[in-house]
């Protein structure tokens, strides 16, 4: 697992999974750099909440082999 940041130049939905702790929807985000994986999201529109497109944003990829590329938002720990 690589933390990366980068644009959102896409996201989109691509349907929804039912699983044990409910459904989940399915976003595919791009990213400038090339990236390219997926989100899910128990939010209909968390895709686009987390990764607005224009947006720089920090996230987490990680190769799931025959499930694909999951990646995860990546936010700052907050200094007090």
């Amino acid at each position: 697992m690589q933390q990366k940041k980068s644009k959102v130049t896409n996201c989109q939905s691509n349907g929804s999974l039912q699983l044990n702790h409910g459904t989940f929807h399915k976003f595919e985000v791009e990213f400038e750099n090339g990236d390219v994986g997926e989100y899910l999201s128990k939010d209909t529109d968390g895709g686009n909440k987390k990764f607005p497109v224009g947006e720089v944003r920090e996230y987490t990829i990680e190769d799931k082999g025959k499930w694909g590329f999951k990646i995860k938002p990546h936010f700052p720990k907050p200094t007090f």
